[in-house]
């Protein structure tokens, strides 16, 4: 029988590490090169700080486990894994159960615990089942595979709260309301409950609804105050769905570039995802590629070794969908980042907005106090006296005295890093982290979401059905992105694509862009001369060293 090559690469991404990736138990019983042909990826899988809980937010981290293949010359290619769920397994739990569920489309699966509690995974000689054959490998193909394991959150279906809360201050700019009513009264700063997917109507802003959307951003802006209606494709967040624990990391961004397509950088494949700068180690990004290494991109800047926890910045929105692509995900939705921070407890329902409340459900903040970073740039960076520190967000141009980067720093911190505080009160705030355990939803990078519509700032906007986001809940990246872009249409800016803004504010913006609810930056679509234009300029194709991303995808 003929047995598939594999060289194993161990990928270690935040605390999750695979190791021991090899292939195994291949069968051609079928025949040779017969479509029923098989075999299976082996590796070792171990996460620190699992969970999961049937009170309050009633829900579980995971992994996403997605693979790539190369064989003999060729690029890589995202490997098609079998659907059913019974031919995937571990073969060593260490006392934890594991539940394995593929996604329809077989470009992976999640892992998660089958039963509630908590601590560390260990789970060896897990099997997933390839379908090479489904892929077009021969038998006797020789084989690279990697195997790439991304943090997720499981967000359970559930009604929430969207916008702010309904107290005697104005609310963040822009946010969703239930009604259209003044701000000087109780009624005019009402959050809006989502109930459903189905399709939802806001308001004009001459309508005397009481209970229905209300969109500021767009009925202000508009001639005749106009009102437009949001399909029941674009993710609402009532739907369960999976988002990233924490933002994509500078080691993620960098393991997607090192199996992008090996062209020269002439070539806008691999070098169109290039996101070296100049002055980036200004900006603690430690992602560096010259261009003469075309399978590999150093995390490195300025001869400084960097660990690649840091969450990546100077990310466009070419460069984010690209990512969401290879990895078989999607873009978040502005809906959706509002009930991944905000939540539905299990027993007492939606939790309603507190006005101003930031990503853990308060208005309570500590910006990073400054002095040198414990263990700066590695994988245990955190902070100094980690027991007493109050800092619960990145924010605010901070300065970071560094002792492993010349002089002062300004940027991104390392992706979880407020988890891990020792801390046994008010655990929520004091790790940063949302209802359902989302990290990082509020400072570090601003995160690109989809908004339901263009936010436009011109009295020229007509017709109103061009510029609805045609994001949608079940279309998911494939894996292949061969020309190093992400090729879904309807993930591009354009009047029938849609509009990307940015949510949660970053290390270098005031306190109140880290609200929840506030919404800025984005595309605008301006009528009168049909062209795009930016605000703040934060996505498209241009980068900012204060922005990154965020994926989600649709739970099975």
């Amino acid at each position: 029988m003929a047995i598939l090559m594999v060289f194993g690469k161990n990928l270690i991404a935040n605390n999750v590490v695979v190791t021991n990736v090899t292939l195994t138990n291949q069968n051609t019983s079928a025949g040779v090169n017969n479509a029923a042909n098989h075999t299976f990826i082996r590796f070792n899988i171990t996460w620190d700080n699992s969970w999961r809980v049937t009170t309050g937010p009633n829900n579980w981290d995971a992994v996403w486990v997605f693979a790539k293949y190369q064989t003999f010359g060729g690029n890589y290619a995202h490997a098609t894994l079998s659907t059913t769920s019974a031919h995937h397994t571990v073969t060593t739990t260490n006392g934890v159960s594991v539940t394995i569920q593929p996604s329809a489309d077989g470009k992976g699966v999640f892992m998660y615990r089958s039963s509630p509690g908590t601590g560390s995974i260990n789970w060896q000689d897990v099997l997933l089942r390839w379908n090479y054959r489904t892929d077009g490998v021969d038998d006797n193909a020789s084989v690279t595979m990697q195997v790439f394991a991304v943090e997720m959150v499981f967000i359970p279906q559930g009604s929430f709260y969207l916008g702010d809360g309904n107290i005697n201050t104005t609310p963040s700019a822009n946010a969703f309301r239930r009604n259209n009513q003044p701000l000087t009264t109780a009624q005019g700063r009402e959050a809006y409950l989502v109930t459903s997917e189905n399709a939802i109507t806001t308001l004009s802003g001459t309508s005397t609804l009481l209970n229905s959307l209300y969109d500021p951003a767009f009925s202000n802006s508009m001639t005749g105050n106009a009102g437009y209606t949001i399909p029941a494709n674009y993710p609402k967040g009532f739907n369960a769905f999976y988002t990233m624990k924490y933002e994509v990391s500078q080691k993620q961004y960098a393991d997607f570039f090192n199996t992008l397509p090996t062209a020269p950088i002439a070539d806008p494949q691999k070098g169109a995802r290039n996101i070296t700068q100049p002055q980036a180690s200004a900006a603690r990004n430690n992602f560096n590629w010259s261009g003469a290494n075309l399978d590999d991109v150093a995390l490195n800047r300025f001869g400084t070794a960097g660990s690649g926890d840091r969450a990546q910045n100077f990310l466009s929105w070419q460069d984010a969908i690209a990512y969401a692509d290879w990895a078989a995900l999607r873009p978040m939705s502005e809906f959706e980042f509002e009930k991944a921070a905000r939540g539905n407890d299990v027993t007492y329902g939606p939790i309603y907005p507190i006005n101003g409340e930031y990503a853990w459900g308060n208005t309570s903040i500590n910006s990073w106090s400054g002095g040198n970073a414990l263990n700066d740039n590695t994988i245990s960076e955190g902070l100094v006296s980690p027991s007493t520190n109050q800092t619960n967000a990145n924010y605010g141009t901070i300065t970071i005295n560094s002792g492993t980067v010349s002089g002062n720093t300004q940027g991104p911190v390392r992706c979880g890093i407020f988890a891990a505080k020792n801390i046994t009160t008010n655990q929520r705030r004091q790790a940063g982290a949302s209802f359902y355990g989302v990290m990082e939803m509020s400072g570090n990078v601003a995160e690109m979401v989809v908004a339901p519509i263009a936010l436009n700032t011109s009295t020229c906007y007509s017709p109103l059905l061009n510029y609805i986001s045609a994001l949608s809940r079940t279309v998911h990246g494939d894996g292949v992105i061969p020309s190093g872009s992400s090729d879904i249409t309807t993930w591009q800016i354009s009047n029938s694509g849609v509009w990307p803004v940015v949510k949660g504010g970053s290390w270098s913006d005031a306190v109140g862009n880290l609200a929840t609810s506030i919404r800025y930056g984005g595309y605008t679509y301006n009528n009168c001369s049909t062209t795009l234009s930016a605000s703040n300029n934060p996505v498209g194709t241009t980068r900012s060293n204060n922005v990154g991303f965020r994926p989600v995808r649709t739970a099975p």
